[in-house]
């Protein structure tokens, strides 16, 4: 078994989807550039929660918290304590990157399922792992008015978020349902990226996109094509600023920016390697509108990024991005529009 478990009620909310009109327009230029709002409104969740007694749920050490994501996500992201504190300054606000501070500084793994934004901001799932003390929801929630009690957990209207901590070291998050993931925490599913991922994905930031031709190319630029592409991954950690790519970490240099640097990796996974060599052209090109859709002008490092063909797969040499502009990716993708 992967958990013993106590009560837990169910209960929940759904978001309504856009008017149809707007559905014409690609789903991620519907997506208000609005910041990350519900960054405060989850601390203060946590932080209410912070008054309990015993846990009904404890997750195996084993556990993934990508296990607790839905299947079909437009794009999964994982990332450990220490880069999800890096990255936050740079990913939301300052004020939100404040707030969530205490919540990240108990992290020690995250997991978030992203969806395709809605015109109401960004749709997402995720899942905390760490030590988080562990109280009466019940009472400390029911007192602060901006928290609805709900049969699951707890709903903040204004930021369309539903909060849960069924267990000490677990917090549940989305702008979604409560029930799915709680039912996901209770029997963890399987781990939506590739085994062969796995080691580069236990440390730093990883990004897995399935079938990124199919619902990313028509999320991103309303329209889809038919590609044997299994999915697009990047991997990133922390590297020493200035220190040259594929370089042992700590070796020494210098950034001209300064901050945080990080080695970044980029693997198209092709249905066989047959199939790697005849899309080349249109992976590269794909690579292209992708980057420019994520950082703009910006995108230079990431177009400068060589590739080559390994069996089935298109891969490029390890490239750097700092703190800033890799966070600002990963805000575009899932509709964050996090700004400073």
């Amino acid at each position: 078994m992967r958990r013993t478990e106590g009560s837990i009620t169910a209960a929940g909310g759904r978001m309504r989807h856009p008017a149809a009109a707007e559905r014409r327009r690609p789903a991620a230029a519907r997506a208000p550039a609005r910041t990350a709002a519900w960054a405060p409104a989850l601390l203060a969740a946590w932080t209410l929660i912070l008054s309990s007694c015993a846990a009904p749920l404890v997750l195996e050490k084993s556990v993934d918290p990508l296990e607790l994501l839905a299947p079909g996500e437009l794009a999964y992201l994982r990332m450990d304590g220490a880069t999800a504190r890096l990255l936050a300054p740079a990913l939301v606000p300052a004020g939100e990157g404040r707030a969530l501070s205490p919540l990240l500084e108990r992290t020690s793994t995250l997991a978030l399922g992203l969806g395709l934004p809605t015109d109401k901001g960004p749709s997402f799932d995720a899942a905390f792992l760490g030590s988080y003390p562990y109280r009466s929801a019940a009472l400390a929630l029911g007192g602060n008015s901006a928290w609805k009690r709900e049969a699951l957990g707890y709903y903040d209207a204004k930021e369309g978020l539903r909060v849960a901590l069924p267990g000490p070291g677990l917090v549940l998050a989305t702008t979604r349902d409560l029930q799915p993931l709680l039912e996901r925490a209770r029997e963890p599913g399987a781990n939506p990226l590739p085994p062969r991922f796995a080691a580069a994905a236990g440390t730093g930031l990883a990004l897995w996109v399935p079938d990124p031709f199919d619902r990313l190319a028509e999320a991103l630029f309303g329209m889809s094509m038919q590609a044997p592409v299994r999915g697009l991954f990047l991997s990133a950690r922390e590297a020493t600023p200035g220190a040259a790519p594929g370089a042992a970490p700590g070796a020494a240099g210098s950034a001209a920016g300064g901050g945080a640097v990080y080695e970044v990796s980029v693997v198209f996974l092709m249905k066989d390697a047959e199939s790697a060599g005849s899309y080349r052209p249109l992976l590269r090109l794909a690579w292209y509108g992708l980057s420019r859709y994520l950082l703009g002008e910006g995108a230079g490092p990431m177009l400068a990024a060589k590739f080559s063909l390994e069996g089935e797969t298109y891969a490029s040499a390890p490239f750097e991005l700092d703190s800033g502009t890799l966070a600002a990716a990963v805000s575009r993708l899932g509709g964050f529009g996090a700004g400073k």
